[in-house]
């Protein structure tokens, strides 16, 4: 896996790429969001730079599938955890671009779900999000969204 330590710009723009796989495939309306809606340009990301890190992390993943399941767009707890501690220090703004994204479908998957209630905890300011996302109490599946 490629490491983007010391390039803030490419280590939002993998996190978001993971975001739009975490359902298994991006979608138009994610693609849309992202790149002619210009929420990747809040980090320094354009279309190209975008292509580019989708590109290679796809290449990651294919040499990597220990790490993804390809079909339920599932990445383990420490792969996500390793990703979004490159992302810097713009975690609020990217947590909010990645809300925005995952529901721009009209859909949160369960992979969607996991991404973002590991992108809290790690980041561990839960009070401070502009939307709290919390375990549900009969430990199924966790709710995405509750204000």
């Amino acid at each position: 896996m490629r490491s983007y330590a010391n390039d803030p710009a490419r280590a939002a723009a993998r996190v978001i790429a993971m975001a739009m796989l975490a359902d298994g495939a991006p979608d138009r309306a994610e693609i849309d969001f992202v790149l002619r809606r210009g929420e990747a340009a809040r980090f320094g990301v354009d279309a190209e730079l975008f292509e580019e890190v989708m590109q290679a992390f796809c290449e990651d993943m294919a040499q990597s599938v220990a790490w993804f399941d390809g079909v339920r767009g599932d990445f383990p707890a420490e792969f996500i955890d390793a990703l979004i501690d490159e992302a810097g220090d713009d975690q609020h703004e990217l947590l909010g671009v990645l809300l925005r994204l995952v529901a721009a479908d009209g859909h949160i998957s369960e992979g969607e779900e996991r991404l973002l209630l590991r992108a809290q905890r790690k980041w561990g300011r839960a009070g401070q999000w502009p939307v709290r996302l919390r375990e549900r109490a009969d430990g199924l599946r966790p709710r995405a969204l509750s204000c």
